[in-house]
């Protein structure tokens, strides 16, 4: 085979393996073998802080209990809509926490779940006593 075949043939690999990523097709359900499929996405909870409250997105519940299984991972979003109001989110016991945010800033933290089942708590450092909530691991 020559040079412009074996180019050609790389440039085909190449478009169907990008292709296949876009669709969330593995290589090896592909034929190609070789590439380890990515791993699963982290669960994400968006948490937003408005009012000195703590709401789980499109819920009305302040300061909701989250409910995780022990050793899944999350992706932990913190939405800040206070203006004028400095807000983190932090589970002190598992030494996970976004930085401060300012109105309409936002941060994310992912994290592996322990494999303890039990109770943790979350909260905003800055307003701890207002803003706090519960972990429940399964």
């Amino acid at each position: 085979m020559g040079f412009l075949e074996n180019h050609r043939r790389f440039a085909w690999i190449f478009v169907i393996l990008v292709a296949g990523a876009a669709l969330g097709v593995g290589a090896d359900s592909m034929g190609l073998g070789g590439i380890a499929p990515s791993p699963k996405a982290p669960r994400e909870i968006v948490l937003v802080a408005r009012d000195m409250s703590f709401y789980v997105d499109g819920v009305d519940a302040e300061n909701p209990t989250l409910r995780f299984k022990a050793g899944e991972e999350i992706r932990l979003v913190l939405r800040n809509e206070e203006p004028g109001v400095t807000h983190d989110v932090a589970v002190s016991a598992w030494k996970v926490g976004t930085r401060r945010l300012q109105a309409r800033e936002r941060d994310a933290v992912v994290f592996r779940v322990p494999d303890a089942p039990g109770r943790y708590e979350y909260l905003c450092n800055p307003h701890a006593s207002m803003m706090r909530g519960i972990i429940e691991v399964e």
